[in-house]
């Protein structure tokens, strides 16, 4: 989106445009919840019998994780706290894989449509999740942290099959992709097909993409194009990252 002006901040970019020809993908409808993961048995644990620490358990350490190893009220939630490599598994084990950071920008642009998914407007408390990380915060009037999939009121994409929900808010995703820099050789083709950065930055280092706004951002940020990163794929978690599976 040429329009983005982020302050030139480069762990948030996204205004340089590039021509990308994509393949159909499945997307999944919604963020993958508590219970779904759970169900999985992929939950690791730094002792045995102890909470988990991948995801990073509920009240173990880090505000807003969702994960807790029984059923209760956080199982329609979305999953957090989560690293890039167990996510990437996850999916694998449902016969899917992680999304590329195209395919996503694709679905929260309504397919490279608009700069939110619901259109050009910025969104107000009710539209999505998000703003709503600290009592204080403006859209924390109902609590603070992730909320069940699909509460945001203008955050879905509809298609033909289906409706794909919190693609602006409620967490961010995991992506395939190495992150790179807009100017790095990644982006650098005139036209990209299905494009899908495995090389690491030369700038930033070993990093994996996040696509889309969460809980704790401003409005600005929950648009399409915006993109971020987190690295350590392995052990790095945040609150503020989930994931959603692609085939």
């Amino acid at each position: 989106n040429p329009r983005l002006d982020l302050g030139a901040t480069p762990e948030l970019d996204g205004a340089r445009e590039h021509l990308i020809v994509r393949s159909p993908v499945w997307l999944d409808a919604r963020e993958v919840s508590v219970a779904e993961f759970r169900a999985s048995g992929l939950a690791i644990s730094l002792s045995p019998g102890g909470p988990s620490d991948n995801p990073h358990e509920t009240g173990t350490g880090i505000a807003h994780c969702t994960y807790t190893s029984g059923a209760g009220p956080n199982d329609s939630l979305p999953v957090n706290c989560i690293s890039w490599s167990l996510a990437k598994k996850f999916c694998e084990s449902r016969g899917g894989r992680l999304p590329t950071e195209a395919e996503l920008e694709a679905a929260g642009s309504a397919l490279g449509r608009s700069a939110y998914v619901w259109g050009a407007d910025a969104p107000e408390c009710g539209d999505a999740v998000f703003q709503r990380s600290e009592p204080t915060d403006l859209c924390a009037t109902d609590g603070t942290g992730p909320l069940p999939s699909g509460s945001g009121a203008r955050d879905r994409l509809a298609l033909p099959t289906g409706e794909v929900v919190d693609l602006a808010g409620n967490v961010r995703e995991w992506t395939l992709d190495r992150w790179n820099r807009e100017d790095e050789p990644c982006w650098s083709a005139p036209i990209l097909q299905d494009p899908r950065c495995e090389t690491p930055s030369v700038v930033d280092g070993d990093a994996r993409v996040t696509r889309g706004g969460h809980f704790d951002d401003v409005p600005a940020l929950l648009q399409a194009s915006v993109r971020s990163w987190l690295a350590n794929e392995e052990q790095a978690v945040s609150a503020l990252i989930g994931v959603r599976c692609a085939r």
